[in-house]
């Protein structure tokens, strides 16, 4: 229910009074804003003689000029030609050459039909041959994985290709363009209905089952497009079909085979299930469907009328039954665990939140705080099902320290980058912003109207917003007006003060709009990171001398935990040493939300006040 409008106006009364003796508590003379311990700190001789010496910078060159020599001799233009091995443009190429390879692995089987050409399949054996001999030289281009590191030197590149691939790409390349000579030469043309040129041919389009080598690439394919799949319940689907899919390409192979073996009886003069059950003269389709029916029989309970009619053709089908029995059990074992899986992730959360359910009724928590409850519970389970957290993944406990800090900073740092001191320390300071991500950050989920912090708290923290935006909310010193702003992700941040100062307490309260997420930068970590690198100590204490001396100018009025990029963000970039400063760009400011939202909502926020409190 909407409060009176008399308890509206003595709520926000109250909270005003309540800021007012906040700040005559702890609020002091401008001059007295004091820094942090290790900002004040001055560094010793030492240390800045050690940051800025050229005899030093001179010492750290000469221990670097022979790589800057094999720099020099490498060729610029080959250098600019390699890719990382994760590539969007190598993933897009290897996924092309998977689908030729499923290609290859539908037709050339086929051949034992002898189906007919078509003009497709021209066009599809010259896609293949050009795209399997510049693979050659694309592979050339892209870096590899050793040992956990990227390596991305040309020469390494051409050795390790030596080492794997080229051999295989080497005798699938050569017998395809023989092939394809042969059959576009003159003679062939001419005497094409020759035994000898029918020999030829058929010799050289047997030699086309090489191509089936690129099989072995195939995992590879398959592991990448696996890792495309950021979601488990697409990563069960997708294993099901891969299994479905190898039992049919696998059926695909023996009814190939079993035609094969009718052919090769016929051949021999020795009567064929084929002649004997009046398959010979059919189209090749036909024939083609009907193996396959007498191949997938034989994985199956299920049987027919096509029976083997000599030796061969009873050893073959007798051979297929054993391998039938083996594969037919492993694929099915892997779909029936794939579907118990799903199932239990279904059963698992459903059976949380019935427990969730369960215990807000048996303690009698009150409806409305049970529907927020279980609405932010679900917000948060579904978001860990697109977003999976950190602490969830145990094989990141095996990565060393080193390679975390750059996990951390891939995750977080495109948040912390738009403070312009963080923006320079990536650029030229990027080893201790990564320790800064991995020690001194943390994350903070927030449900609707979740007061971050409230007027008065003691500030710890420095705020950086992840996704939705936020609303802030303070009452001035001399007036009971409401000052307030949106705070936006990606452009502004809070409680910057909480990081250089020792004595700031928030002057405000930071409400969540709806369920949202923090980036919480802890001062004190930050200081024991910064302790630890004289460098990063030096540009953060002239940074923080600048910031207090600008804070300690501002109005008490003017005081704010929200530190508004388009208002500020110029004049703190002039703060950070080695960088110019900016000259700010005049235009329309953001609207705030008295000219957004009507002013019995902000009174109502304000009433709330109390309540969050």
């Amino acid at each position: 229910p909407e409060p009176s409008e008399h308890s509206v106006k003595a709520s926000v009364e109250e909270a005003a009074e309540e800021v007012a003796v906040a700040r005559t508590i702890t609020r002091r003379s401008s001059a007295s804003w004091a820094l942090r311990t290790l900002w004040a700190t001055p560094l010793s001789r030492k240390s800045k003689v050690t940051i800025i010496s050229h005899d030093s910078a001179s010492h750290v060159l000469e221990d670097l000029e022979p790589q800057v020599k094999v720099l020099d001799d490498a060729s610029i233009f080959i250098r600019r030609l390699v890719a990382p091995p994760g590539s969007r443009t190598r993933l897009a190429w290897d996924l092309f050459g998977g689908v030729l390879i499923f290609w290859d692995l539908i037709v050339i089987p086929l051949k034992t039909f002898n189906p007919p050409e078509n003009t497709f399949t021209l066009l599809m054996d010259w896609v293949t041959l050009i795209f399997w001999t510049l693979n050659i030289a694309a592979t050339l281009t892209v870096g590899y994985v050793r040992d956990g590191v990227v390596i991305m030197e040309p020469k390494k590149i051409l050795c390790n290709y030596l080492k794997t691939w080229f051999i295989v790409d080497v005798i699938v390349v050569t017998p395809d363009w023989m092939f394809t000579i042969a059959s576009m030469s003159p003679e062939t043309s001419e005497s094409e209905d020759s035994s000898a040129s029918v020999k030829l041919l058929r010799g050289l389009r047997l030699a086309r089952t090489i191509r089936l080598l690129r099989l072995l690439k195939l995992k590879w394919i398959l592991d990448t497009i696996n890792d495309l799949l950021d979601s488990e319940y697409a990563s069960i689907i997708a294993n099901i079909l891969k299994m479905v899919i190898l039992l049919l390409c696998i059926n695909h192979f023996i009814a190939c085979a079993w035609f094969g073996m009718a052919e090769f009886s016929s051949a021999s003069g020795v009567d064929s299930w084929a002649k004997v059950h009046g398959f010979d003269h059919v189209s090749w389709d036909y024939q083609y469907i009907t193996s396959f029916h007498w191949s997938m029989t034989q994985f199956t309970p299920s049987s027919m009328h096509v029976q083997p009619q000599n030796m061969a053709e009873r050893t073959f089908a007798i051979s297929v039954v054993v391998f039938a029995l083996v594969v037919f059990s492993y694929v099915v074992g892997s779909i029936t665990g794939s579907l118990t899986q799903l199932r239990n992730m279904s059963e698992h959360a459903t059976k949380e939140f019935w427990k969730l359910r369960r215990f807000l009724r048996q303690h009698k928590v009150p409806l409305t705080l049970s529907l927020r409850v279980r609405r932010f519970a679900e917000h948060e389970f579904s978001k860990q099902k697109n977003h999976m957290p950190l602490a969830s993944v145990s094989m990141l406990k095996l990565l060393s320290e080193q390679m975390m800090s750059e996990l951390h900073f891939a995750m977080n740092a495109k948040h912390v980058v738009v403070h312009p001191l963080f923006d320079q320390m990536n650029a030229h300071m990027t080893l201790v912003l990564h320790r800064i991500c991995k020690d001194a950050l943390s994350s903070k989920q927030l449900a609707r109207r979740d007061a971050v912090f409230l007027p008065g708290e003691k500030a710890l923290h420095m705020y950086f917003l992840v996704d939705s935006p936020m609303y802030y909310t303070k009452v001035a010193v001399d007036t009971l007006g409401p000052q307030e702003c949106f705070v936006h992700h990606g452009q502004d941040w809070v409680s910057e003060p909480a990081l250089w100062v020792s004595d700031w307490e928030h002057v405000g309260q930071l409400t969540a709009v709806k369920e949202s997420s923090l980036i919480r930068v802890n001062a004190a970590d930050l200081e024991h990171i910064a302790h630890s690198s004289p460098a990063a100590q030096a540009m953060l204490s002239e940074y923080a001398a600048k910031f207090a001396t600008w804070l300690s100018r501002q109005a008490p009025a003017e005081l704010s935990d929200v530190i508004l990029a388009e208002e500020h963000r110029a004049e703190l970039k002039s703060f950070v040493p080695g960088t110019e400063p900016e000259v700010p760009a005049y235009g329309q400011r953001r609207p705030s939300v008295a000219s957004q939202t009507p002013l019995p909502l902000l009174l109502g926020a304000f009433a709330r006040r109390k309540s969050i409190s």
